[in-house]
């Protein structure tokens, strides 16, 4: 019998771990077990995932345990007071979850739901035997938590076993086999108003379709990669609670081709391919469980943390993986090409393509390049200081205001022109390999992405159908089997179901089994409607072919009427497409305007531009200052460079901001000579200066808010406070300010000016970029002094002035860490 020390023992660790288990492991378990992606992306077994219970359930279980092992021998109050306090503790962590629910959102209102939490949950424990019963009970959820997750849909079928042997082929052709996967690449982006596809922006895409069959009415199955993507690979429809991995698709291409072919196999996103086709080696356990647990922390932080608290964090709706090493905002991190952005993994991949490869191989690519927001050039360099996709609500939606949707379908179609540089290299090397007649090449996308205002960016939705359902789709058979002739274009109902049995027909052989989707090469039984899958897969939609056709008539029609049909997409505000390309010297230039000031984001990015370099800066951005953006209604500008209007744009009416797209060929080697005017639609040649072009004023103090006018920009600096009439604003450890510099005329020397330190001795060390000009230690009041910068000064177009502290904090509600209180900083010439 146990001993009554033992018994309480017991009970206490089974309601605290109980407890545990569903304030914190099961928020946790249930986002991860609704997005089975996250272990795909991770490459993760099911050792792994019982790894992850035992750290989330189990392990904390042993540790509440040991702690109230400790109390329970020390005595029974000390134990029961410590319980209480556990209690109390993870029922507030559960309250604030709730209150999350009904609108909490700060740290003030999550503190106080909390503490309320704490005390009676504890007072609870203590005083009433019916909340001790409940909570043995709940002890049971050690168990049941696990239990939930691991029998849920996808992760239930991640811990199947992969199959281990490949069919039996009838096969009677040996071609080399090429298929490459587009992400999120509508079939809209590369069609002109006529419904053709877009020779003049897209030759690569046009002269594989010279060579080949392009099915123009073809569409996704789903709008989700998870669902997308296996049904290219598999040739079926999807199936709700599926993961895209080889354990839930056995039979796939790849099994297909596997007694017949060698492998050559990127994807990023998934686990089709079984490891022991593509000779993919996987990473070491040790590792994975690293990065898979440092990704669990941003995930609980979602969870657990106030709404307002998580705008910091890593983003989690750009990827299924590498939250915690994503450092820029956008996908580096996937379980293949690890560290590597997708240009550079896919031309990797294609360049990996020779004529010394054993033959016949299938050279299997789904690459991310194509996916938002812009980020490349159709040269394959990035773009500088990029902003990203705006106007989007959480999660993902496109706000109602039709400009920055625009904007958003402009970068789409420029992106798309890296999609037809990468099929131009494909057709390279293997024209150079001495494949390209042998080859059967197929290209696509999973699925689209909707540009209509109000709409999903996505998730299928009946308005923003034409953008996501259908997709490019071009085969180019052997040169002994064109079943079709070279050149076809096929209006017939092609779904992506349809891929795979087409590979297989466009290489004589015979699938071994059931497939969904037929042959588009030959002529079959019509099928009577398109399918989407959506929702999880959950529901489906049908659609009438001629419907779909219809819808994507329409949108591409509306693109064209948008961004005309030049090389580069053109996009100007109404009545504003007569100046692009005029000389400023043949247009009225008017005095600069009083009112709202206008500020240029890294306008110096500019003066010294490297044609050939990796990066260039074409995305011309700024906003207005001192003004509320709601008052501020649209505002028009024309964007010159080098004296002639290269684009024409609005404001965004939600925050008084603007972006331009800037065509590569207007830039030149070196300094390029920017300037940007108000303009009025009614009288679009009558321009008006915006006096963002200014140089930085003598003594200006770069802590007044004029001097954001000037290009100067900061970090590190808390909001703006005020001492008697004097305003100031706290720094933390390390603050930053970039100040553009006068080519003409150097600074000589700094001052700067702190109203108080906030306490004695505090040490602040002063750089210019990494050159150190001052190292002082503050009094508690006010200090300033003036430094002459010697061989400090700046040689460049800007400067980084670097201020770092000790810190302190103040104590009571503020928990802020405080460097010093800067009143002023001006640089002297």
């Amino acid at each position: 019998m146990p001993t009554p020390r033992l018994r309480n023992w017991l009970r206490s660790t089974g309601h605290v771990a109980g407890l545990f288990a569903i304030a914190v492991a099961q928020p946790v378990l249930d986002i991860l077990g609704r997005a089975p992606e996250f272990f795909v992306a991770h490459g993760a077994d099911t050792l792994d995932l019982l790894i992850l219970v035992a750290v989330l359930v189990v392990f904390p279980a042993l540790v509440l345990g040991a702690v109230l092992g400790v109390a329970t021998l020390v005595g029974r109050r000390t134990a029961d007071a410590v319980t209480a306090l556990l209690v109390g503790l993870l029922a507030a962590t559960l309250a604030v979850q709730v209150g999350y629910r009904l609108g909490a959102a700060g740290w003030g209102t999550t503190a106080a739901v909390g503490l309320a939490g704490l005390a009676l949950a504890g007072i609870a424990w203590l005083r009433w035997r019916a909340v001790r019963r409940t909570l043995t009970v709940l002890a049971a959820s050690v168990v049941v938590v696990p239990l939930v997750f691991l029998s849920t849909d996808g992760i239930r079928s991640l811990m199947r076993v992969n199959p281990t042997q490949a069919a039996t082929l009838h096969t009677s052709r040996l071609a080399p086999v090429v298929l490459i996967v587009f992400e999120e690449l509508p079939l809209v982006s590369l069609v002109d108003a006529h419904d053709r596809l877009d020779a003049t922006r897209y030759p690569n895409l046009a002269a594989l379709a010279a060579d080949g069959v392009w099915f123009r009415n073809a569409t996704t199955v789903s709008d989700y990669t998870r669902w997308a993507l296996p049904a290219i690979l598999s040739g079926r429809y999807p199936r709700a609670g599926s993961v895209p991995t080889s354990g839930d698709h056995p039979d796939t291409l790849f099994r297909a081709l596997a007694s017949s072919h060698r492998m050559e196999v990127f994807e990023p996103l998934t686990a089709m391919c079984p490891p022991q086709l593509s000779g993919k080696i996987q990473e070491p356990r040790l590792t994975r469980q690293r990065r898979v647990l440092a990704d669990v922390q941003i995930v609980a932080s979602y969870a657990l943390l106030p709404p307002a608290a998580r705008a910091g964090l890593p983003d989690i709706t750009q990827g299924w993986a590498g939250f915690a090493e994503n450092d820029d905002g956008f996908l580096r991190v996937w379980r293949e090409g690890e560290r590597m952005d997708p240009v550079a993994t896919a031309v990797s991949f294609l360049d990996g393509i020779t004529g010394a490869d054993e033959q016949p191989t299938l050279y299997f690519m789904h690459t991310m390049a194509s996916h938002h927001p812009l980020r490349w050039l159709p040269s394959g360099q990035e773009i500088a200081n990029v902003v990203g996709l705006q106007g989007v609500l959480p999660p993902l939606l496109w706000g109602k205001s039709d400009w920055p949707v625009a904007q958003g379908q402009q970068g789409k179609l420029v992106q798309a022109g890296l999609v037809d540089a990468l099929v131009g290299r494909l057709r390279t090397r293997l024209q150079q390999a001495g494949l390209y007649e042998r080859a059967l090449i197929v290209v696509t996308a999973d699925h689209g992405i909707s540009f209509t205002p109000g709409t999903s960016i996505r998730t299928f939705t009946e308005a923003g159908a034409g953008g996501i359902v259908p997709v490019p789709l071009i085969v180019k058979l052997p040169a002994d089997r064109r079943i079709l002739a070279p050149g076809t274009v096929d209006d017939s109902n092609v779904e992506t179901i349809d891929i795979l049995p087409t590979i297989a027909d466009g290489l004589g052989m015979a699938l071994p089994w059931r497939v969904d989707g037929s042959s588009a090469l030959r002529e079959r039984a019509p099928r009577a409607d398109k399918r989407i899958y959506f929702n999880d897969a959950r529901t489906i939609r049908r659609f009438d072919p001629d419907e779909v056709a219809r819808l994507r008539v329409t949108e591409s029609r509306r693109q064209a009427g948008l961004f005309g049909n030049g090389l580069w997409p053109t996009l100007n505000p109404p009545g504003l497409d007569s100046l692009v390309g005029r000389s400023v010297n043949t247009l009225t230039i008017n005095d600069t305007a009083a009112g709202p000031r206008l500020q240029i984001n890294n306008m110096f990015d500019l003066d010294d531009v490297n044609l050939a370099g990796p990066t260039l800066p074409v995305q011309v951005k700024g906003r207005f200052l001192g003004v509320d953006p709601g008052k501020l209604g649209s505002v028009f500008l024309a964007i010159a460079l080098n004296g002639t209007i290269v684009a024409t744009t609005r404001t965004w009416s939600e925050s008084g901001e603007w972006m331009a797209l800037v065509p590569p060929d207007r830039l030149r080697n070196g300094r390029n000579d920017l300037r940007v005017f108000f303009v009025d639609p009614a009288r679009p040649t009558s321009l008006t200066g915006t006096g963002a072009n200014r140089e930085l004023p003598d003594s200006l103090n770069l802590m007044s808010p004029d001097a954001a006018e000037y290009g100067v920009s900061y970090e590190g600096f808390y909001h703006v406070e005020t001492a008697g009439s004097t305003p100031f604003h706290w720094t933390h450890d390390e603050a930053k300010i970039a100040v553009p510099i006068r080519p003409q005329q150097r600074p000589s020397s700094l001052a700067v000016d702190v109203l108080f330190a906030g306490k004695e001795g505090k040490r602040l060390r002063i750089l210019l970029d990494t050159c150190e000009v001052a190292s002082e230690t503050l009094p508690k009041g006010r200090w300033s002094m003036t430094v002459p910068l010697g061989s400090c000064a700046p040689s460049g177009r800007w400067i980084t002035i670097r201020l770092l502290s000790d810190t302190h904090r103040p104590g009571g509600k503020d928990r802020r860490r405080l460097g010093v209180a800067l009143a002023g900083v001006a640089l002297g010439y």
